[in-house]
C-alpha cells in the first residue's frame, strides 16, 4: 500500500540482494534509482544513499542506459543539495557538469528539473543579497515557468515554486516565500505525487509562515505553519534521521 516506508524497504533490500547475487549490471542503474532515489531516504540518512546513486549513475551510463542513468545522477544532486554533504561551490561544479551531460544526451526532463537548483546554489554562492529565481531577472527560468505553465507542466512548475521558496527564505524576503508556496499549493492539486525531498518542503514552507506571522501579527500564518509542522512530525516518526532536526527547530519556533 502507498507510504508503507518499511514494506518497501524490504523490497528494496530484497532487489538489492538479487542484483549482487545474479550480478546484473543490466539492472543496477534501474534499481538503484528506486531504491537509494525514492525508498532508502525514508529509512535512514540520505547522505548513505548518495554513493549508490552515482554508482547507478555511472553504471547506466557504461551500460547505454542513459534515461536512467541521468534520473541517479539527478537523485544524487538532489541528496547533496539537501543534505549539505558537498560545499557550494563543488555541488555548483557538479551540477554544471551533469547539466551539460543531460543536454548532451537530450535528456532535458531532468535538465530543466536540475536548472531550479543550480540557479538557488549559484545565487547563493555568488550572493547578491537577493532572491533572483523567479522574479524577473533569470530569464533563463521564467522563460521555462513560463512554458510549463503552458503545457501543462506542473510536476516541472512545482519544483521550481520549491526551490524559489528555499532561496526567497534565505534572503529573508518571506512574502515572496509564502507567495511561491500558495502558487505551488494550486498547481498541486492537479498533481498525484508530491515532492517532499524528505521534509525540505515543508521545513521550509513552515519557516516562512512562520516568519510572516512574526511579522504581520496574522493568526493564519500560525494555521499553516501547524499544517506544516504536523508533516513534519510524521516524517520525524518515519525517518529521525532525516527529519526530527527540523521538527526540533520548528517546535523551539
Amino acid at each position: 500500500r502507498m507510504k508503507d516506508y518499511n514494506a518497501s524497504e524490504r523490497i528494496g533490500q530484497l532487489a538489492i540482494l538479487l542484483l549482487e547475487k545474479f550480478q546484473s549490471r543490466k539492472y543496477t542503474s534501474y534499481v538503484h534509482c528506486c531504491v537509494f532515489g525514492c525508498i532508502r531516504g525514508w529509512n535512514g540518512h540520505i547522505k548513505m544513499s548518495i554513493e549508490p546513486l552515482l554508482s547507478g549513475y555511472q553504471i547506466g551510463m557504461q551500460t547505454g542506459d542513459i534515461q536512467l542513468a541521468m534520473s541517479n545522477a539527478y537523485w544524487y544532486l538532489v541528496d547533496n543539495f539537501i543534505s549539505g554533504q558537498l560545499h557550494l561551490a563543488a555541488l555548483k561544479k557538479r551540477l554544471e557538469v551533469f547539466g551539460e551531460q543531460m543536454v548532451e544526451y537530450k535528456q532535458m526532463v531532468f535538465h530543466h528539473l536540475l536548472r531550479p537548483i543550480e540557479q538557488v546554489v549559484s545565487n547563493l554562492l555568488f550572493s547578491t543579497g537577493e532572491p533572483l529565481l523567479l522574479i524577473g531577472r533569470d530569464k533563463e527560468q521564467e522563460t521555462i515557468l513560463i512554458k510549463a505553465i503552458e503545457q501543462n507542466n506542473s510536476y516541472l512548475a512545482v519544483q521550481m515554486f520549491i526551490f524559489g521558496c528555499v532561496e526567497a527564505y534565505i534572503y529573508g524576503d518571506y512574502e515572496l516565500a509564502v507567495n511561491f508556496v500558495q502558487k505551488r499549493h494550486e498547481l498541486g492539486r492537479k498533481i498525484t505525487y508530491k515532492r517532499g525531498y524528505y521534509g525540505m518542503t515543508d521545513f521550509f514552507d513552515c519557516l516562512s509562515f512562520l516568519a510572516m506571522a512574526h511579522q504581520s501579527g496574522d493568526q493564519k500564518w500560525i494555521l499553516s505553519a501547524n499544517e506544516s509542522i504536523s508533516n513534519i512530525d510524521h516524517f520525524a516518526k518515519v525517518s529521525p534521521s532525516n527529519c526530527e532536526h527540523m521538527l526540533l527547530l520548528l517546535q523551539a519556533e
